[in-house]
């Protein structure tokens, strides 16, 4: 007798039909059984697994290592499942309904870590083909406005994410004239420390045994009344330098209102200084009590 799926002479003592050499012939799933299972399946809904069922599989799981997946096989499950919803997951029925485990920067730092070894990491590249996808039209946000309430909820988590310190300061965001100014006071022998946050906002340096907070200002980014008018519009901040100015007041408003001292110093103005030492011995005499 031949076997239908190896064609090797067998003796039929396997099995009742004799069809099959072996156990391994019996369940190999060829293209025409592939091709029979899928039509028989067609529009069949299988019922959940019962707990006991789950329990079985997980017992016959036990102890089995499974290969790593390969590149190909995680881009094509990423593939299979882009867009589909899990209504069983979604809102409180999601394990992780609220940040309850990546509040942790540990459990976040070993997220991030796993998925970089994924090859899920958020390279340049990625960066570069996210930036072309909503340039333009395709932005999905253009011509939209957050809401009051969204922006509140933005910076609130914002907020949370510096204080569990899933969130550091971007030390690019520190221009040179804002490292020269805080190396100069700690020079003259002043407790500095750059990106100190009051409520919801982030400052520039902060003189700890003066209580003054020094912001830098830069005559573009924040309009300097010198050279703009109020109506002048800053295309890379989408404001009016009357709303920068609002903005910059209220911000200065936080600040003294929780007890700070605040000066600021304009960009113009502090390129013009010589002796700039000097210029903030005199800026901190100010303030003296």
């Amino acid at each position: 007798m031949k076997c239908i799926i190896c064609t090797l002479d067998h003796d039929g003592s396997y099995g009742k039909t004799g069809k099959y050499c072996s156990k391994k012939c019996r369940y190999t799933c060829t293209e025409e059984r592939n091709k029979k299972i899928s039509l028989a399946h067609t529009g069949v809904k299988r019922a959940p697994f019962s707990e006991e069922t789950k329990r079985r599989m997980s017992v016959a799981m036990t102890g089995i290592k499974r290969g790593p997946f390969t590149d190909e096989h995680r881009h094509n499950i990423s593939v299979s499942l882009y867009g589909i919803k899990h209504p069983h997951q979604e809102g409180e029925k999601n394990p992780n309904f609220g940040g309850k485990y990546t509040h942790d920067p540990l459990v976040y730092t070993r997220i991030c870590e796993a998925a970089k070894l994924r090859g899920q990491a958020w390279d340049e590249n990625l960066k570069h083909q996210h930036s072309l996808k909503m340039h333009g039209e395709s932005n999905w946000m253009r011509g939209k406005h957050h809401t009051e309430e969204t922006k509140q909820k933005i910076r609130d988590k914002i907020l949370s994410d510096f204080a569990s310190g899933r969130r550091k300061l971007n030390k690019t965001m520190v221009s040179k004239p804002e490292k020269e100014i805080a190396r100069l006071l700690s020079d003259m022998g002043h407790d500095i420390k750059m990106g100190v946050r009051v409520e919801n906002r982030l400052y520039d340096i902060f003189v700890a045994d003066k209580n003054i907070i020094v912001e830098f200002n830069g005559d573009y980014w924040h309009m300097n009344p010198q050279k703009y008018s109020s109506d002048s519009y800053n295309k890379a901040c989408n404001m009016t330098a009357l709303e920068i100015w609002k903005r910059d007041k209220e911000k200065i408003d936080i600040a003294i209102r929780n007890g700070y001292n605040v000066h600021c110093i304009w960009e113009s103005d502090y390129k013009r200084i010589d002796d700039k030492k000097l210029f903030l011995r005199e800026v901190l005499l100010k303030y003296e009590k």
